[in-house]
């Protein structure tokens, strides 16, 4: 049986064309879990913020994930 990692994906963005309008996320998948896409709706007025919002989510679960990982092995703090 092939098992899949988890993964955290980098972010994607899309922007539709000159309007400004667009959408940004990324996937989580953990073992024996459905994965998940955390997706954000923007427009030029708000396309920066979204970003800063998806980076710092992604951190913060890239962070969690290598916490869980560390004390799964029995390492310390």
């Amino acid at each position: 049986m092939n098992k899949v990692k988890d993964y955290i994906s980098p972010i994607f963005e899309h922007i539709l064309g000159d309007s400004g309008r667009g959408f940004a996320g990324f996937t989580v998948h953990q073992q024996g879990k459905p994965f998940a896409n955390n997706i954000r709706l923007f427009n030029k007025e708000t396309r920066t913020s979204v970003m800063e919002e998806l980076h710092k989510l992604r951190k913060e679960l890239i962070e969690a994930r290598d916490l869980a990982s560390m004390i799964n092995q029995g390492d310390t703090l």
